[in-house]
């Protein structure tokens, strides 16, 4: 137990937990009504599904740029300047998400992967190596708009906020993920730190 009281995991425990994505794409093939909900990391009863608020594809071009990343409520500005650093480099984006299995077992979708069953995997390089980490699609939402990071245009890909709930989850907590540093952040999406001159 942490000192916050989150129990810390390890990469063992990422890995063997995001081994169920295949099942849960499977069994919501099988059966529509059967959408993912994380036991492990459970939304709260004001949180909403990504795909109910906003509906465009992830992964295109048009939809993926740094003016499209809002912070929300929480104090997590360094991952929010990192994931609007990846939003330059669009073609970034789908490379910390899991895309052969929901393509191979749901179909592929353009521009985008298949969320209906309530799941994704996205990839961090933590515990010195690359780390998948599973999540449900459930966000938190205040008055109707998500607490955390937002899309000032319901129109553009989402895919930020699923990559910071990913994050959280990664470090126990929305709680924990407040405070930090720019290059911590783009080294735990992409195992680089960036240069200062």
């Amino acid at each position: 137990i942490s000192k916050k009281g989150i129990v810390n995991y390890d990469f063992e425990h990422f890995e063997e937990e995001s081994k169920k994505y295949q099942k849960i794409l499977l069994d919501y093939k099988n059966d529509n009504n059967k959408v993912f909900i994380d036991e492990n990391f459970p939304p709260l009863k004001n949180w909403k599904r990504i795909d109910d608020i906003y509906n465009a594809p992830l992964f295109k071009k048009e939809l993926i740029s740094p003016n499209f990343v809002n912070q929300g409520s929480i104090g997590d500005c360094y991952l929010i300047a990192s994931l609007s650093r990846i939003a330059k480099q669009y073609y970034l984006v789908p490379q910390l998400f899991e895309r052969y299995l929901p393509n191979l077992i749901l179909g592929k979708v353009e521009n985008s992967i298949n969320i209906k069953c309530g799941a994704v995997v996205i990839y961090f390089q933590a515990f010195g190596r690359r780390t998948p980490v599973l999540i449900d699609t459930f966000i938190p939402i205040k008055n109707d708009r998500p607490l955390c990071s937002f899309l000032s245009d319901n129109t553009k890909s989402p895919w930020f906020c699923l990559v910071e709930k990913a994050f959280a989850k990664l470090c126990g907590s929305f709680s924990n993920i407040v405070g930090g540093f720019l290059s911590n952040g783009i080294y735990s999406l992409f195992f680089y730190y960036p240069k200062h001159k």
